[in-house]
């Protein structure tokens, strides 16, 4: 696909575009809602706990950054590319097919909830928190298609 014709527009924009011509079935469990002041969007998924219902999809420059609360990935590539790896991404969160392995804290706090049994997942997260110096949030989806490892640091 030429880019070109995207290349003033952002990358939210041409996910919520083209996730609206193709119309997955899940696509009805999911809210769309501008970000105020800025160029980017906010996905609502209400079904899911509150740590994970907002997710904000955003571009910088040629990247597609989705954030969930404060923590974020980078994929790279055409939109496309980076379109797939997005849906890939939200298929996975509408499925409840993410889960959490560990996480961690040191010099700034990090905060996170599952969509899977978030209460016990939660308890033992913020136990991590604020007992361990050195640790790390590793989530991974159910097949693998999604992997992501996060580093947080916070002062004693």
């Amino acid at each position: 696909m030429n880019i070109e014709k995207f290349k003033n527009d952002n990358l939210s924009k041409y996910l919520i575009q083209k996730l609206s011509e193709e119309k997955p079935d899940w696509f009805s469990e999911i809210n769309f809602k501008k970000n105020q002041y800025e160029d980017s969007y906010f996905i609502n998924l209400k079904f899911l706990s509150k740590g994970f219902q907002t997710f904000l999809l955003t571009t910088e420059g040629d990247e597609l950054s989705v954030f969930m609360d404060f923590f974020h990935t980078h994929f790279y590539g055409d939109y496309d590319e980076m379109y797939q790896e997005a849906v890939h991404f939200i298929q996975d969160i509408t499925e409840e097919k993410l889960i959490t392995v560990s996480a961690s804290v040191k010099d700034e706090k990090w905060f996170y909830s599952t969509c899977i049994e978030p209460i016990e997942i939660e308890k033992e997260i913020n136990d991590i928190f604020l007992k361990k110096s050195h640790s790390k949030i590793i989530i991974q989806s159910f097949l693998n298609t999604f992997n992501r490892v996060i580093y947080g640091t916070r002062k004693k």
